[in-house]
């Protein structure tokens, strides 16, 4: 088991803004400081494209909401 971060923005934003925070959130995360700052606590530096982090919000969603109704999972 994993954690991870991203940033998302509300349905409709259009795809022009979407293009330049992600462009400017992977050239951040990439700044030596910053990089630093995120592999120090154990973290890995993914980036990517909106598709790429759409797909794993997808399949995480699915491999986990798949264990939860396997195990019959309740919030307590």
């Amino acid at each position: 088991m994993s954690n991870w971060f991203g940033v998302v923005a509300p349905k409709g934003t259009p795809p022009a803004i979407v293009a330049k925070l992600n462009q400017a959130i992977n050239r951040a995360i990439r700044e030596p400081d910053v990089a630093e700052k995120i592999t120090s606590q154990g973290n890995e530096i993914a980036g990517g494209t909106p598709q790429e982090f759409d797909a794993f919000i997808k399949a995480e969603s699915e491999r986990w909401g798949r264990l939860v109704k396997a195990h019959d999972i309740k919030p307590e």
